[in-house]
């Protein structure tokens, strides 16, 4: 559960680098989203019946990645389509 959410957090920051930072280095929104795993982790460990886990920081990040990743695929075959079609 924890990588298929932050696959979607993945995509937005890719999104967000393609759309206002196209010059920013990948790694950077990467790290955002990674940072944001850490940080749900650590605020778990003050809510009562949570502790916060290295395994699910560790599939957030890789949600980050995978979703980053796979938003970047899109817009490379989305690009491919329209050259091939001339539009």
């Amino acid at each position: 559960m924890h990588a298929l959410l932050y696959a979607v957090l993945g995509a937005a920051l890719w999104w967000a680098r393609e759309h206002a930072h196209p010059h920013a280095p990948a790694w950077l929104f990467l790290a955002l989203g990674a940072l944001y795993g850490v940080s749900d982790e650590w605020h778990q460990a003050f809510v009562p019946g949570r502790t916060p886990s290295a395994a699910d920081v560790a599939a957030d990040a890789l949600g980050t990645a995978l979703g980053f990743a796979a938003a970047a695929a899109a817009r490379v075959r989305a690009q491919r389509r329209t050259s091939r079609t001339g539009s």
